[in-house]
């Protein structure tokens, strides 16, 4: 049976628009008990989907861009069923989004979402009334809310807890989707309202700018705006487009009670190669309008799924038959790499994407040639022989669509067993729970019938919760025993600690946690059969961040040469607005070795390109909501290990940052972090607890101070140059940075031994 897999979403996402003339996708909503399935939880999703005014079926429609990064739901696509699978999972709610459209046809995507509530209480939808009093504000009246704690959910954003059985809720004007999610984090079937006053739908149109068929750069899509004043009694006056995409038109005067407008308001958007690439256009529109006592404000966004371009489609697989074809059982092979060059120009990328992603290659200029190779790992190539690793001089016809190309493998049976612990935001505060996630995996390919977990907490710290039954508490931590641990498969244990209040602690406190797997029989590598992790009690952070497992020091006589750093970037959407994609770039430091990058885990489906030391990940169409505080909504977050080169010494540091960008915004640049070889690891430096430096930004002098002498303060750019440095050996003193250009720096200040780097930006 051949299974394409969806993505597996911990949040809701905000579905995309299509005409709902031609086709509309409803919501699949089910509850299922815990268990290790697998379990047919949805016998067809299309039963309620429409497509040109008909159900649609599997005789109309076909499945497309489905993957997975998560094995706990999958669709089977010939039955068009649901399957829950590879429990027991934690209790609560989870998604899946499947997209279709008719038989041959690439034009629309319209996309359906299934949610499964595991192991939950029932959660009732809420019941919901809506008032207007004096034409300036829209109440939902919300009533049947559940016991024990609740939150509300409004267009998959929460906007409000509390524990009565009922409340209000004031809202914007137009379509909402609202659920309560009970105290469990499991969800409600979804109650859909509209709200008075001002609604708008838009609409974009594809124009072939150059009449060739094909999404080129230079086409347009043209928007159109339908506004309808929802409420029955206020008139409303005043209507702009606002907002960073603001339509052309207006201001419209005045829209009565009950009346619609559909001719005022446009706007026509060039596509870039950027779109092209990704096979989509996503915009987001904003109208305000005044009732008379208040303005009200719509957001729409639309998305507009471009004809499938011309490209390439790379694909490696094991070849367990040996044919050299990719039948329908084969697995895809993600433990190793893409490298292509355009044009023979001597550039070389690199490139990976999610598990189970193939990797696409759009274009649309015929002479372009591609030179295209696949390589294993280093560390599992004695067990893997890709059969073609090349295949050179790829050129794209206009009109040749998409194109795959395979590289079958051929394997020698082994046994791997591998174990990673990473955070999961935030970090440890006095008095705050924080999380500790394991993923335990089956690198070999020979499945492994039986294991064992074992988890080590730091000593200061209590376990509150842990997301699998069936463990065994010890005075350290607990272990957890495992059974059929399929080839390529992860599982996961989160994790919750609580961390005492200050003065049981104090800020500085180095936690080190520990996670082991028992090493099977034949293991071919028992140097990923243990992982550690040390992270810091801190009073407050910044949510954008990046981290490093060995907290900072890294004790040089237990660090081998197959020991890698890990590092962990998180970021979270602050604004008010979702984020249409997201993108993070990381140069790295000279002293680590860019090839030796492995991908550990990421919240949401990406793909990372390595040009040198450069890598870039874009998380495309996240769809990512603003954050919500004290959940992990709106957040996200990549975990990736890499070795430093050959020739590391006591002493060295190894500075790194990376550059976050939300969709077209400026970079948010995290702060340094920093990882020295040391001869001991000592729990706190304190020569530089005080150390103290302003202003930043800076113009032209740094004014720095400390409680102890300074010996030297050395600034370096983000890519670890040094550009300046001065001895220092007094309590305070001015730095002069008129001469550095404009950007961001590191500067890392040393006293009695001990360093401390921080990011400056120079003005």
């Amino acid at each position: 049976m051949k299974k394409n897999y969806l993505s597996l979403l911990l949040v809701l996402v905000f579905g995309l628009m299509a005409p709902a003339v031609v086709a509309q996708a409803q919501g699949d909503f089910v509850s299922v008990a815990n268990g290790t399935g697998p379990t047919v939880v949805i016998q067809d999703v299309l039963a309620n989907d429409t497509y040109q005014g008909m159900q649609a079926t599997l005789s109309n429609v076909h499945f497309t861009s489905v993957s997975s990064t998560s094995g706990y739901l999958e669709l089977d696509q010939n039955t068009g069923s649901v399957i829950f699978s590879n429990g027991p999972v934690p209790i609560g709610s989870y998604q899946l989004q499947y997209s279709y459209d008719g038989l041959g046809l690439f034009s629309n995507l319209y996309t359906g979402q299934v949610t499964v509530n595991v192991g939950c209480a029932e959660v009732n939808a809420p019941t919901i009334t809506v008032s207007n009093p004096n034409c300036g504000v829209t109440t939902l009246n919300i009533s049947g809310l559940p016991p024990g704690g609740w939150w509300i959910y409004d267009n998959g954003v929460i906007r409000t807890t509390g524990t009565l059985p009922t409340t209000t809720l004031t809202v914007q004007s137009g379509h909402h989707s609202i659920q309560v999610a009970n105290f469990q984090n499991c969800l409600s079937p979804p109650t859909e309202i509209d709200a008075g006053f001002l609604d708008v739908f838009v609409t974009g149109t594809y124009v072939d700018t150059n009449s060739d068929g094909i999404p080129n750069v230079g086409d347009h899509i043209n928007y159109t705006a339908t506004l309808t004043n929802m409420s029955s009694v206020c008139n409303l006056s005043n209507i702009v487009s606002a907002g960073n995409i603001p339509m052309v038109g207006g201001p419209l005067a005045s829209l009565p009670a009950g009346a619609s407008n559909n001719n005022t308001f446009t706007y026509s958007h060039t596509i870039t190669q950027s779109n092209v690439n990704a096979g989509m256009v996503g915009n987001y529109f904003t109208f305000i309008a005044s009732t008379g006592s208040t303005n009200v404000y719509v957001y729409k966004s639309v998305s507009n799924y471009l004809n499938v371009p011309d490209g390439i489609k790379l694909v490696a697989f094991v070849d367990t038959n040996g044919n050299g074809i990719k039948d329908g059982a084969e697995q895809d092979f993600g433990q190793g790499s893409f490298n292509y060059v355009v044009n023979d120009n001597g550039t070389n990328y690199q490139v990976n994407a999610s598990p189970l992603h193939s990797v696409y290659l759009y274009e649309t200029n015929p002479t372009n040639s591609y030179d295209v190779s696949f390589s294993v790992y280093s560390e599992f190539a004695a067990w893997y022989n890709v059969v073609n690793p090349s295949i050179n001089n790829i050129t794209v016809p206009n009109g040749s669509g998409v194109v795959s190309y395979y590289f079958p493998m051929t394997f020698n049976p082994y046994t791997d067993l591998g174990v990673d612990i990473y955070n999961y935001n935030p970090p440890p505060r006095p008095g705050f729970t924080y999380q500790n996630t394991i993923k335990y995996t089956n690198l070999g390919s020979l499945a492994i019938a039986s294991g064992t977990v074992t988890f080590t907490k730091p000593a200061a710290v209590s376990i509150s919760t842990i997301s699998v039954t069936g463990t065994t508490a010890n005075a350290t931590g607990f272990t957890y025993d495992f059974t059929n641990l399929l080839p390529g498969q992860s599982r996961y244990i989160t994790v919750t600690l609580q961390v005492p209040t200050i003065p049981t602690v104090a800020l500085g406190d180095v936690l080190t946690a520990t996670a082991a797997v028992t090493i099977p029989a034949g293991d071919v590598n028992a140097s990923n059969n243990t992982d550690e992790l040390i992270q810091t009690i801190v009073g407050s952070y910044d949510p954008n961040d990046k981290a490093e497992n060995h907290g900072g020091k890294i004790l040089y006589s237990a660090f081998t040469a197959n020991d890698y750093l890990t590092y962990k970037i998180q970021f979270e959407n602050t604004g008010t607005f979702p984020a249409e994609f997201v993108r993070v770039v990381d140069v790295l430091d000279d002293k680590l070795d860019e090839t030796s990058v492995r991908m550990v885990e990421a919240s949401h489906n990406y793909t990372l390109t390595r040009v040198g030391q450069e890598l870039t990940w874009m998380f495309d169409d996240i769809q990512l909501p603003p954050s919500v505080e004290n959940t992990n909504i709106g957040h996200g977050y990549l975990v990736f290990k890499v070795k430093p080169k050959a020739g590391y010494a006591l002493g060295d540091v190894i500075p790194n940052i990376a550059n976050i960008y939300f969709d077209f915004n400026p970079p948010i640049v995290t702060e340094p972090c920093v990882t020295e070889f040391v001869n001991s690891l000592a729990t706190r430096d304190f020569a530089l607890d005080n150390f103290r430096y302003s202003p930043n930004p800076v113009k032209n002098n740094l004014k720095v101070s400390n409680d102890n002498v300074i010996d030297t303060i050395t600034v370096t750019s983000v890519l670890g140059q040094v550009v300046f440095k001065k001895s220092v050996n007094a309590l305070n003193a001015v730095i002069d940075l008129s001469g550095l250009s404009n950007g961001v720096y590191l500067i890392k200040a040393t006293s009695l031994s001990a360093t401390k780097t921080l990011k400056i930006v120079k003005e």
